[in-house]
């Protein structure tokens, strides 16, 4: 096990984006000392355990262009398309009642930029990711409501929406989420 590979066991609770910033800020602190097949391995690894559809792409950048500023433009890009997806689903659910579960870094942009929101969240246990989020959107003025994963399924008629962040997204259109 290489050392990328060490660090990157130790996030448990972290969703994609805080396991690529972590990752990058890593890989350009390292470039030089670490080696290119051993982060590619390492990452290989991961992924086996924890997919995630950003790893993959990063993975196969790293594997073309082995440098620094690759790593920061694509650090760069995926920060972009975060911001403007968020900037999207806020204005898709504005208004709206939500359910949701675990935590993400995309809703959570997501209902904090809405605003006008009410969001129902499950606990997500056993992590209790969803306590997470529902703590963070609280603390920022959004109307939240911490509710059992076991009784989710009535507060299904209160709700316009069920959202879910994802850790990938298959071709099919499948989604996998807390992995």
């Amino acid at each position: 096990m290489g050392e990328c590979l060490e660090k990157l066991e130790k996030l448990k609770l972290q969703g994609w984006n805080e396991v690529l910033e972590f990752l990058c800020s890593f890989l350009i602190e390292s470039f030089g000392k670490v080696k290119k097949q051993e982060v590619i391995e390492d990452l290989e690894r991961f992924l086996a355990k924890k997919p995630m559809a950003v790893l993959e792409r990063l993975k196969e950048r790293l594997e073309s262009d082995w440098t620094a500023e690759a790593v920061s433009s694509f650090l760069e890009a995926v920060k972009g398309s975060l911001e403007r997806t968020t900037d999207y689903a806020a204005k898709l659910l504005r208004g709206k009642v939500v359910l949701t579960l675990s935590n993400s870094i995309t809703l959570r942009g997501t209902f904090l930029k809405a605003k006008e929101i009410s969001v129902f969240v499950q606990e997500s246990l056993p992590g209790g990711e969803g306590k997470v989020l529902f703590e963070s959107l609280r603390e920022n003025g959004i109307e939240a409501f911490l509710i059992p994963d076991t009784l989710c399924f009535r507060y299904l008629r209160e709700v316009d929406a069920c959202v879910i962040g994802a850790d990938y997204v298959y071709p099919s259109g499948d989604v996998l989420n807390k992995v």
